[in-house]
C-alpha cells in the first residue's frame, strides 16, 4: 500500500499527548557477550507517562551529554568533551553558527528526570536506533510517545558499542546485536511497575528496522513502524535472510514502513517486506524528507537554517516529520492510517503489487 504524507508548512503544532513525561538512564550489561573482557553495556535510557511534571526538564544539550557514558561511566571532563566534539561537529559539517549550537543545545525538552510515573502500567516502545545513532537522535519522538501513554526505551546503535561496519557481510551480526540489545531492555523496562509485561510494540529508524524485524522474529511484537528502515531497501536484504533469527512465518505483525524517494541510497524495494505473508504491511510514502530527516533533525530544520541547508530541508520538511510523528503515535494506538486524510491512495497489503 503506499499511502502519500500530507506535508502543509505550519498547518498545526505536533499534538502531545495529555502525560507529563517522565525519564531515567541505567546501565545495563549483558555478560553474554563480553566486549574487551567485560560484559556487553548497553545504556537504557527510558521515558514513560508522569502523575506529574516539575521543574527540572531536560534540554537537548542533556540528551547529547549521554554520548559520554554509552560505554561506562564518563566523568565531567568526559562530558564536557563530547558535548564539544557534538558542537565542533555541528559547526563545521553543519554550518552552524556558535549561537545557533548553544541555542539547539539549551532547547528544552519535555521530559523531567525521575518523575513519578503512572500508577497504572502502560504498553512498552522499544526504539532501535540507526546506524550510528543515540538516544538523542529520537529523543523528540520518544518523548512524545511517553506523553500519549507508552513507555519508551532505547540503547545505542550496535557500532557505537563495536565500531563500525566495514561493509555488508557485517549486517547479519550488527543486526542480531541490535535485536539482543532490544531484548535486553525490554526485560529490564519490564521490571519496572509501571511497564506492562504482556504488550511490546517496535519503533525503528535506518539499519534499527532490520534489528526490530529479527526482534519481532525471535521475541514476538505487537507491532512495528519503520522510519525509512532498511528492511524497505534492496541492500543488505540476503544478509538478513541469513540471520538464525529470522523466520518470515514468525512475523504475524502490523508493519507501518515510511519511506522517502529523495536520497539514492535508499531506494525502494519491498521484495523482503512482500515475502511476509502474515505480516499486516502498511507502505507510506513520505514527501520533503531525506533520510536523515526521520531524526531529530527533521524536527530542528525550520528553527535553524543552517541545518535545513546543509541537509536538503525545505519549507515543507518540518511539518513532513510531524505527519511522521503523528503516524507512529496513531498506528501504535491501533487507530491505522484513517487519520492521514481524503489525500492519500491506500492499498492494505503490498503483496500483491
Amino acid at each position: 500500500m503506499t499511502l502519500v504524507l500530507p506535508a502543509i508548512l505550519l498547518l498545526g503544532a505536533l499534538p502531545w499527548g495529555k502525560h507529563p513525561v517522565g525519564f531515567e538512564v541505567t546501565a545495563l550489561e549483558d555478560p553474554a557477550r563480553p566486549r574487551e573482557g567485560k560484559p556487553r553495556p548497553i545504556q537504557m535510557s527510558l521515558w514513560y507517562p508522569a502523575e506529574k511534571g516539575g521543574q527540572e526538564d531536560l534540554t537537548f544539550g542533556d540528551y547529547v551529554t549521554l554520548l559520554a557514558s554509552e560505554l561506562g561511566p564518563a566523568s565531567p571532563e568526559q562530558v564536557r568533551t563530547t558535548v564539544e566534539e557534538h558542537a565542533s561537529f555541528l559547526r563545521t559539517r553543519a554550518k552552524m553558527s556558535e549561537g545557533d549550537v548553544e541555542r539547539w543545545l539549551a532547547m528544552p525538552m519535555r521530559a523531567v528526570p525521575r518523575a513519578p510515573p503512572l500508577a497504572t502500567p502502560v504498553p512498552l516502545v522499544l526504539v532501535a536506533q540507526g546506524n550510528g545513532n543515540s538516544a538523542s537522535d529520537q529523543a523528540v519522538l520518544c518523548e512524545l510517545l511517553a506523553s500519549h501513554g507508552f513507555a519508551v526505551a532505547t540503547s545505542p546503535s550496535p557500532t557505537r558499542i563495536a565500531g563500525p561496519m566495514k561493509g555488508e557481510e557485517d549486517i547479519t551480526k550488527t543486526a542480531e546485536d541490535q535485536a539482543l540489545d532490544l531484548a535486553v531492555l525490554a526485560k529490564a523496562a519490564r521490571e519496572r511497575p509501571f511497564v506492562a509485561k504482556d504488550r511490546t510494540m517496535l519503533v525503528a529508524h535506518s539499519f534499527g528496522a532490520r534489528s526490530a524485524l529479527l526482534y519481532a522474529m525471535r521475541d514476538g511484537a505487537a507491532a512495528l513502524v519503520s522510519l525509512d528502515g532498511g528492511i524497505g531497501t534492496k541492500t543488505g536484504q540476503d544478509q538478513l535472510r541469513k540471520s538464525r533469527f529470522f523466520d518470515a512465518a514468525r512475523a504475524k505483525l502490523p508493519i507501518l514502513h515510511i519511506y522517502e524517494e529523495l536520497d539514492a541510497f535508499m531506494a525502494p524495494d519491498f521484495s523482503l517486506l512482500r515475502s511476509l505473508r502474515g505480516a499486516d504491511v502498511r507502505l507510506v510514502r513520505a514527501s520533503h524528507l531525506h533520510h536523515m530527516h526521520f531524526t531529530t533533525v527533521g524536527e530542528s530544520v525550520g528553527q535553524f537554517p543552517a541545518l535545513a541547508q546543509v541537509t536538503h530541508a525545505d519549507a515543507r520538511t518540518t511539518q513532513a516529520w510531524t505527519d511522521v510523528a503523528n503516524a507512529t503515535v496513531a498506528f501504535l494506538k491501533g487507530r491505522g492510517l484513517s487519520h492521514l486524510g481524503s489525500n492519500l491512495t491506500a492499498m492494505k497489503r503490498p503483496h500483491s503489487q
